[in-house]
């Protein structure tokens, strides 16, 4: 007989009274194993770079990057409900944590996401792939080494001017889609799961890139002596 599906992905608003407080503490167990993961793999050189650069701000980039990733694992997915995870983070994260006054104001966080270096993001996510993969053991047991599974897709972005100028939607004959257009390219361990930061660019456009182009960038990021598993395209 096949088993009961489990329920604790259903809306809390289509939950009983009984199963909401079953979802929530589910839900907030794996969000404190997240933060602690993070919390794991965020090195000194990281923290003291940030400190350096954003002269102890409040939301520097390591407390950004929490709260963004907090932030999506709420199901309602609000800034306010990544700002009420600010008061709560560990001192660690600030070079002098009693020197400031904490707000939940939604605005200066809002504004320090839409500032956040890009290059800060991906040095974290590639010292966090490489910690996780020297920790897990991936190899193969049929070729004695890891495999990586590529594939890509295409992701359309909110409609703003600013993307559609990045990332032009699509053209046909029967005129322009809504919205801005990424092409994205992915590998993930075959055996374990992780996945790399991914390799992105336009799909339209004097910019545009092609799935190849991006298989060339994002396998230089590779494990020494990994293989790896495409399709034909």
């Amino acid at each position: 007989m096949p088993q009961k599906r489990s329920q604790v992905c259903l809306p809390l608003s289509l939950a009983s009274a009984g199963e909401s407080s079953a979802v929530e503490e589910l839900l907030a167990a794996r969000i404190a194993s997240v933060q602690s993961l993070y919390l794991s793999l965020l090195s000194g050189e990281f923290l003291s770079q940030a400190r350096e650069r954003e002269n102890n701000h409040v939301y520097n980039t390591p407390v950004v990057m929490l709260l963004m990733i907090l932030q999506r694992l709420r199901p309602e997915g609000s800034l306010e409900s990544a700002m009420l995870k600010l008061l709560g983070l560990p001192a660690s994260l600030w070079l002098q944590p009693g020197a400031r006054t904490m707000s939940t104001n939604t605005d200066a966080y809002n504004n320090a996401r839409q500032k956040l270096p890009l290059q800060a993001v991906e040095e974290f996510a590639d010292n966090a792939f490489a910690q996780m993969t020297a920790c897990a053991n991936g190899s193969s047991p049929t070729i004695g080494r890891r495999a990586f599974v590529f594939d890509g897709t295409t992701v359309q972005t909110p409609h703003t001017k600013a993307l559609r100028q990045l990332y032009p939607p699509t053209s046909n004959q029967e005129g322009k889609s809504h919205g801005p257009l990424i092409r994205m390219l992915v590998a993930h361990d075959v055996t374990t799961g992780l996945g790399m930061r991914p390799e992105w660019g336009a799909v339209n456009g004097p910019h545009a890139v092609s799935e190849q182009r991006l298989f060339e960038q994002a396998v230089q990021r590779l494990p020494e002596q990994a293989v790896v598993v495409a399709d034909a395209n």
